[in-house]
């Protein structure tokens, strides 16, 4: 009786450890880099008027980001976007590639950008 308990714990703790060191190779390069070193984090000033901001988490893990979003008043595209999250590697890498992808695809106006986020948060459904 005490033999299989003792091998299950022995195993238990030795796939816990595998999967500890197996972490770090699951994740590609480009996301353990904008992992470790996110881009755009930082916060705008609430008050200014061409800020737009937006609060999302997953009540399940504990994630939380909040997204902010600087608006050119004329055109009506971004022109300056930032976050913070507080969560896991995951959530810290999806919120800088975010950013980025945010900044750089001027062809999309602010409706079109907020059309997609709506569709990719739990809130919308």
């Amino acid at each position: 009786m005490l033999r299989p308990l003792i091998t299950m714990i022995l195993s238990q703790r030795l796939r816990s450890s595998v999967t500890a060191t197996g972490l770090r190779r699951m994740y590609r390069e480009r996301v353990v880099d904008h992992y470790d070193n996110p881009r755009n984090v930082r916060s705008f000033d609430k008050k200014d008027p061409n800020v737009e901001m937006g609060l999302f988490g997953a009540p399940a893990c504990g994630d939380v980001m909040k997204l902010q979003i600087r608006v050119d008043e004329e055109s009506g595209k971004i022109i300056d976007a930032c976050f913070k999250t507080f969560g896991c590697s995951s959530a810290i890498a999806s919120s800088s590639v975010g950013m980025l992808l945010a900044l750089n695809n001027w062809s999309s106006n602010c409706s079109i950008l907020a059309v997609k986020l709506a569709f990719l948060s739990s809130d919308f459904f």
